[in-house]
């Protein structure tokens, strides 16, 4: 079983799902993504794919499976790079959420999976709640501010380490309680 990890940049555009194995678009050619806890996109290398009598066709609008042979630091990886473009959303960053990239084995022996979280609106709440605070300058606004900051981002990281150990409901849990906390601040669609 090849090994795979999935990185997010720090600007949340992009997911690279990263795995040791040059034989990838063979062996998981169905690249099924989740997005709390949801089925949200399908790609396909070749835009479709059978896997035991089940057909998989890339989602409208997104962009075939395939994974390219790139030199990089850890010696030759087959990297799949993940956008909003790739995926068909007509915004700049990946919506907020945890995302579940699981490949599917083209003989359906072991599907493997991995997971990441993208919080771009939370993070501007976290940025615009110190900015409104801070231009107050009253020590107790600035406090509870700060506080709520922390909390948020205490969601948040503790949400990533859920992912990271595949518990994806708590970490789904965590985002949407991080979410509530951010509700009047504009940034949340």
């Amino acid at each position: 079983m090849p090994n795979i990890r999935a990185d997010i940049t720090s600007d949340f555009k992009t997911i690279y799902l990263v795995s040791d194995s040059s034989s990838m678009n063979s062996d998981y050619p169905v690249l099924e993504i989740y997005v709390d806890t949801k089925l949200t996109y399908t790609l396909a290398v070749n835009g479709t794919q059978t896997i035991d009598s089940v057909v998989y066709n890339t989602t409208s609008g997104a962009t075939d499976l395939s994974f390219t042979s790139t030199v990089t630091t850890n010696g030759t990886e087959y990297i799949f790079t993940i956008t909003p473009t790739v995926l068909g959303i007509d915004q700049d960053q990946l919506p907020d959420g945890v995302y579940t990239l699981k490949l599917l084995d083209s003989t359906t022996v072991s599907d493997i999976s991995t997971s990441v979280v993208s919080y771009p609106q939370l993070s501007c709440c976290m940025s615009k709640k110190l900015d409104d605070a801070y231009s107050k300058s009253l020590s107790d606004i600035i406090s509870k501010a700060e506080q709520e900051v922390i909390t948020i981002k205490s969601l948040i990281i503790s949400a990533e380490e859920s992912a990271a150990i595949g518990s994806v409901v708590n970490a789904t849990k965590k985002l949407a309680i991080a979410t509530k906390l951010c509700s009047t601040c504009g940034c949340i669609q």
